[in-house]
Protein backbone atom coordinates (compact mmCIF):
# COMPACT_ATOMS: atom_id res chain seq x y z
CA UNK A 1 0.00 0.00 0.00
CA UNK A 2 1.88 3.01 -1.53
CA UNK A 3 0.03 5.49 0.95
CA UNK A 4 0.05 4.27 4.31
CA UNK A 5 3.95 3.26 3.10
CA UNK A 6 4.12 7.19 2.43
CA UNK A 7 2.91 7.95 5.57
CA UNK A 8 4.69 5.81 7.74
CA UNK A 9 8.35 7.69 6.16
CA UNK A 10 6.85 10.93 6.84
CA UNK A 11 5.92 10.65 10.51
CA UNK A 12 8.65 8.99 12.07
CA UNK A 13 9.12 8.09 15.36
CA UNK A 14 5.49 10.73 16.11
CA UNK A 15 8.03 13.65 13.93
CA UNK A 16 6.96 14.90 10.71
CA UNK A 17 10.30 13.81 8.18
CA UNK A 18 12.01 12.42 11.12
CA UNK A 19 12.44 15.97 12.00
CA UNK A 20 9.84 18.10 14.11
CA UNK A 21 7.51 16.77 16.37
CA UNK A 22 3.68 17.13 14.40
CA UNK A 23 2.42 20.07 16.88
CA UNK A 24 5.57 21.89 16.79
CA UNK A 25 5.63 22.14 12.96
CA UNK A 26 2.00 23.20 12.53
CA UNK A 27 3.58 26.50 12.05
CA UNK A 28 6.04 25.81 9.09
CA UNK A 29 5.04 25.98 5.94
CA UNK A 30 7.57 23.43 4.77
CA UNK A 31 5.95 21.00 6.05
CA UNK A 32 1.95 21.68 4.80
CA UNK A 33 2.64 19.53 1.52
CA UNK A 34 3.14 16.60 3.72
CA UNK A 35 -0.18 17.07 5.15
CA UNK A 36 0.34 18.68 8.52
CA UNK A 37 -2.51 21.07 8.80
CA UNK A 38 -3.19 23.50 12.01
CA UNK A 39 -7.05 22.76 12.26
CA UNK A 40 -7.86 21.28 15.17
CA UNK A 41 -9.60 18.02 15.46
CA UNK A 42 -12.06 19.35 18.40
CA UNK A 43 -14.22 16.69 20.40
CA UNK A 44 -17.66 17.70 22.88
CA UNK A 45 -18.32 15.84 25.54
CA UNK A 46 -20.81 16.53 28.68
CA UNK A 47 -19.27 16.77 31.94
CA UNK A 48 -21.00 14.93 34.80
CA UNK A 49 -21.12 15.27 38.55
CA UNK A 50 -18.02 12.61 38.67
CA UNK A 51 -15.74 14.79 37.10
CA UNK A 52 -13.66 16.62 39.14
CA UNK A 53 -10.45 17.56 36.59
CA UNK A 54 -9.08 17.84 33.46
CA UNK A 55 -5.97 17.10 32.49
CA UNK A 56 -4.02 18.91 29.86
CA UNK A 57 -0.12 17.49 28.79
CA UNK A 58 1.98 16.91 26.79
CA UNK A 59 3.80 14.58 25.06
CA UNK A 60 6.68 14.59 27.64
CA UNK A 61 4.03 13.21 30.18
CA UNK A 62 2.47 10.67 28.28
CA UNK A 63 5.74 9.32 26.92
CA UNK A 64 6.11 7.66 31.20
CA UNK A 65 2.15 7.99 32.12
CA UNK A 66 -0.66 6.01 30.42
CA UNK A 67 -3.51 8.10 30.89
CA UNK A 68 -5.15 5.86 33.66
CA UNK A 69 -1.82 6.46 35.57
CA UNK A 70 -1.28 10.18 35.33
CA UNK A 71 -5.38 10.16 36.46
CA UNK A 72 -4.49 7.97 39.32
CA UNK A 73 -1.46 9.94 40.99
CA UNK A 74 -3.41 13.24 40.10
CA UNK A 75 -6.25 11.58 42.71
CA UNK A 76 -3.70 10.33 45.02
CA UNK A 77 -2.31 14.20 45.46
CA UNK A 78 -5.56 15.73 45.52
CA UNK A 79 -6.95 13.33 48.81
CA UNK A 80 -3.58 14.02 50.78
CA UNK A 81 -4.56 16.27 53.44
CA UNK A 82 -0.25 16.70 54.68
CA UNK A 83 -0.22 19.46 51.56
CA UNK A 84 0.36 22.33 53.55
CA UNK A 85 -1.31 25.97 52.91
CA UNK A 86 0.35 28.97 52.26
CA UNK A 87 0.19 32.50 50.52
CA UNK A 88 -3.46 32.45 51.58
CA UNK A 89 -4.15 29.70 49.40
CA UNK A 90 -6.60 27.10 50.11
CA UNK A 91 -6.23 23.82 50.65
CA UNK A 92 -7.63 22.46 47.34
CA UNK A 93 -5.51 25.20 45.31
CA UNK A 94 -2.49 23.58 47.31
CA UNK A 95 -3.33 20.10 46.18
CA UNK A 96 -4.25 20.82 42.90
CA UNK A 97 -0.57 22.86 42.44
CA UNK A 98 1.24 20.10 44.05
CA UNK A 99 -0.60 17.44 41.67
CA UNK A 100 0.68 19.54 38.92
CA UNK A 101 4.85 19.65 40.16
CA UNK A 102 4.64 16.02 41.83
CA UNK A 103 3.64 14.39 38.34
CA UNK A 104 5.72 16.51 36.27
CA UNK A 105 8.52 15.48 38.54
CA UNK A 106 7.56 12.06 38.70
CA UNK A 107 7.38 11.93 34.30
CA UNK A 108 11.40 13.38 34.58
CA UNK A 109 12.36 10.81 37.63
CA UNK A 110 10.91 8.10 34.97
CA UNK A 111 12.97 9.00 32.39
CA UNK A 112 11.01 11.12 29.82
CA UNK A 113 13.73 13.22 28.46
CA UNK A 114 11.04 15.62 26.02
CA UNK A 115 9.45 18.70 27.89
CA UNK A 116 6.74 18.06 30.55
CA UNK A 117 4.14 20.54 30.90
CA UNK A 118 0.99 19.58 33.02
CA UNK A 119 -1.91 22.02 33.83
CA UNK A 120 -4.72 20.36 35.84
CA UNK A 121 -8.38 22.48 35.30
CA UNK A 122 -10.55 22.23 38.51
CA UNK A 123 -14.12 21.57 37.64
CA UNK A 124 -16.39 22.94 40.35
CA UNK A 125 -19.98 21.56 40.72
Amino acid sequence: NYKSTTVLSLFREGRVLGVLEVSRSIGDGQYKRFGVVSVPDVKRCQLTHNDRFILLACDGLFKVFSPEEAVNFIMCCLEDKTIPTRDAKSATDMRYEAACNRLANKAVQRGSADNVTVVVVRIEQ
